[in-house]
């Protein structure tokens, strides 16, 4: 950027180049990192808003930095000096920074200076703050390079996490981003500030940084009664709401006479639509936390009468709740029971959990905790669901308990843990009269994905068809049966069931058809939606782009792998991880591209069903680069289904839930 200006420049090619970007997003770092960087004469200078009214400021500055005094009369004279010194400094770099601020005299005084370096080896930085380029000459603007600083990426933001010694998931990281704007200076305040663990919960309110909430309160304070009021209201309507439904929560008659002055002082600004947006997501965290409680829940209880969609007006309810409140909590969990029958989990999750904080007896906490792991875990959001396990200590022991936290331990690869928990919910339930039948089918389909994970047919198979048994329409289970009787050698049962799944039970028809070398039926058959799992949606994606691969379809699979990898990274949970790297891997080797393949990272495979993908991936990978000897070995230390349970079943160059299948690969061969 700066260096290859430099470079040109040296060579006796004068440049100016415009540095601009929001306050905090690493302008001036840019700039003194270049400066280390290079062996010349500086002269520096700054704008500072309380003098912009004094004549030649920033111009003197420059001058004296280089030992010289002015008393010039006017900006030629002083772009005249300022031109003599270049001319027995150089090579040399002037960096003028809130060039904003700068006065004009001196702004025209370095247009006049730009303008007539022809052979110089100068370089000239000109730092402005974003939307205040106006204030330059038009001269200045169009002879000086534009370089805009663009804000952090959630990549770049978990980088910039790990530095200061804090460890961000994706989803931390991108919570980050956005709460921040990717804004560098927001973002180590907050990091510096927030607990390491609030990123990863999408529950926890955010604050903004004390400095930064300071200056936004102090402005809130001079605001006119209703002007403060359509704020406050908007804050806690979120970050963008419409005016007319934040002049309702705020009780105010005239909204767009109040948004004037909000507007003004950069607070809020109208967007189309008649839609109020704060100008940065932390301005809004500093006015709510600045609501007094109080004040806070009126405004919160308003907004639940205002708002339109049921989850909103739940949320509003919740936070203007201080303490139990079973109604709520029985409304809460209603809702809930409505998501996940829709298959929407994660606000299912939510709701499940503010309706556990709002219960008025122990049991019913309980219950509603255990839901909202259950819940969580369908979403694909294992680190919740880890996070909710830990608050279980001290429950009621029982096959309740029993078969969430084994669904924890699945999705960790705690595969001991979970069996033994099962089996105890198990027997458990089948020793008591009228028994759950509910809570039994859980615990027998668990025990099944448990018995597929381990690649144990006949277990799979066993304990499939009881879950079918308990459950009043097939779930999950018959997937598990599908993939069982076709590891076993039951193929055409299997293919028969198959053939009448529906949902997300497709991605399983699709695997057994690409291991039985159809990959154009397995490309048509897959489809439908994820089921609002993370989980789900990375094996679809991936079964998706293992099928599309082996129908030859190669820019197809590299986008659906891409979206595998995405839904994998998101959930942090293994049952994705390992087919999303059997797609990615597979797309990257037959294209040839081994830098992209190299950048994958191998995930830590527990289950040998999960063993199965990466070494499928690890041995195309090694075909596709000529390896032959790493071919033998990765194959070799392919798992067998039923090699941990029973003998029976076939090797897994069969099918694995992922999507993943031997059989495709050895078609494209």
């Amino acid at each position: 950027m700066l260096a290859d200006e430099w470079a040109v420049a040296r060579e006796g090619s004068p440049r100016a180049v415009l540095v601009e970007g929001e306050p905090g997003i690493g302008k001036t770092a840019l700039v003194e990192r270049f400066l280390a960087s290079v062996d010349v004469a500086v002269l520096r200078a700054s704008g500072d808003e309380s003098e912009t009214g004094v004549a030649l400021g920033v111009a003197d500055q420059l001058l004296r930095h280089a030992g010289r005094r002015t008393d010039a009369g006017g900006h030629v004279e002083a772009g005249s000096l300022l031109l003599d010194v270049l001319g027995t400094l150089q090579p040399a770099v002037v960096v003028v920074d809130d060039t904003q601020w700068a006065d004009a005299e001196s702004l025209r005084a370095l247009l006049f200076t730009v303008r007539r370096l022809v052979h110089d080896a100068v370089l000239v930085v000109l730092v402005v703050r974003a939307g205040e380029t106006a204030r330059l000459p038009d001269g200045l603007r169009k002879t000086a390079r534009g370089v805009l600083l663009e804000p952090l990426t959630a990549d770049d933001v978990g980088e910039l996490a790990h530095g200061t010694g804090v460890v961000l998931s994706a989803r931390g990281a991108r919570r980050l981003r956005e709460h921040s704007a990717g804004n560098p200076l927001h973002a180590r305040a907050l990091l510096r500030e927030v607990p390491p663990g609030a990123w990863g919960d999408p529950y926890t309110t955010l604050p903004a940084p004390h400095s930064f909430a300071e200056v936004v309160t102090a402005q809130l304070r001079s605001l006119p009664e209703g002007a403060r009021g359509l704020v406050e209201a908007a804050a806690v309507l979120g970050l963008r709401a419409p005016l007319g439904l934040v002049a309702r929560v705020a009780a105010v008659d005239a909204p767009f006479d109040a948004l004037d002055v909000p507007v003004a002082e950069h607070l809020l600004e109208l967007g189309g639509e008649a839609e109020v947006r704060f100008v940065h997501p932390l301005i809004r965290a500093a006015v709510y936390q600045d609501l007094a409680p109080g004040r806070r829940a009126r405004l919160h209880t308003a907004a639940a009468a205002a708002i339109g969609d049921e989850e909103g007006a739940l949320r509003h309810r919740v936070a203007a709740e201080p303490g139990p409140d079973e109604p709520l909590a029985a409304d809460l969990e209603s809702y809930a029971a409505r998501c996940g029958a829709a298959r929407q989990w994660r606000p299912a999750v939510w709701a499940l959990e503010a309706a556990a904080k709002l219960s008025a007896n122990r049991a019913s906490r309980e219950h509603r905790v255990l839901g909202a792991i259950e819940a969580a875990m369908y979403a694909g959001d294992s680190p919740r669901a880890r996070a909710l396990a830990t608050t279980t200590d001290g429950f009621a022991p029982g096959p309740a308990l029993d078969n969430a936290l084994a669904y924890v331990a699945l999705g960790t690869g705690h595969g001991e843990e979970a069996e033994r928990r099962l089996r105890r919910a198990w027997s458990a339930l089948t020793g008591e009269e009228g028994a759950d039948r509910v809570l039994a089918a859980r615990v027998a389909e668990r025990t099944a994905f448990l018995a597929v994970l381990r690649l144990r047919a006949q277990d799979a198979i066993d304990w499939a068809e009881r879950a079918i048994a308990l459950e009043a329409s097939p779930g999950p289970a018959a997937g598990w049966l599908m993939l069982g009787l076709y590891w076993s050698g039951r193929r055409d049962e299997a293919r028969a069931l198959a053939a009448r799944s529906e949902g997300v039970l497709v991605s399983h028809r699709a695997t057994i058809l690409l291991a039985d070398d159809e990959p154009q039926a397995a490309q048509a058959t897959v489809g439908g939606p994820a089921g609002g799992s993370l989980v789900v949606a990375a094996r679809l994606h991936a079964t998706r782009s293992r099928a599309a691969l082996a129908a030859g379809s190669w820019d197809d699979a590299a986008v659906l792998a891409a979206r595998a990898h995405a839904f994998a990274l998101e959930s942090d949970e293994l049952a994705a991880q390992a087919p999303a790297y059997l797609a990615a891997v597979s797309v990257a080797a037959l294209r040839g591209d081994f830098d992209a393949a190299d950048r994958l990272s191998v995930p830590e495979a527990v289950f040998e069903n999960h063993v199965a993908d990466v070494q499928l991936g690890r041995a195309e990978l090694a075909a596709a680069r000529g390896a032959h000897e790493d071919v033998v070995e990765a194959l070799a230390q392919l798992p067998h289904a039923g090699a941990a349970g029973d003998r029976r079943g076939r090797t897994a160059s069969g099918p694995s839930p992922s999507g993943g299948g031997h059989a495709g690969a050895r078609t494209r061969r």
